[in-house]
């Protein structure tokens, strides 16, 4: 998770006022948009071994561990069987990450307004 938010700090500051001038509403959107597409970029290798994992048949278990699980996939598929459905999740990310990180900043912005 500290990919997710040191992604959008960086962002943010290099899209912000001392970086490209975007206004911050649109700066927010942006920067958490990209700070998604660095942390699934780097996260979904994991998580494609873990749902690999979790969705192997009780009855007919063949991986016996994290380890090798990635081997085998790696082994089988190449490093590209480690990023099946990249794309669709890349689509959903930017969006849905650029939103929350918007919604963040208004509502801390409300907050210290109201405090």
């Amino acid at each position: 998770m500290s990919t997710f938010f040191t992604g959008y700090e960086v962002s943010r500051r290099a899209l912000g006022p001392e970086g490209l001038g975007i206004p911050n509403a649109m700066t927010s959107f942006l920067a958490g948009g990209i700070a998604g597409t660095i942390f699934w970029t780097i996260a979904f290798p994991i998580e494609a071994v873990k749902n690999r994992l979790m969705t192997q048949p009780l009855d007919e278990v063949r991986y016996s561990g994290f380890m090798h699980c990635l081997k085998d996939t790696v082994r089988r598929q190449g490093v590209s069987g480690l990023y099946s459905g990249f794309s669709p999740a890349m689509l959903r990310t930017f969006p849905a990450s650029g939103a929350t990180f918007l919604a963040y900043e208004l509502v801390s912005r409300a907050l210290k307004t109201l405090l």
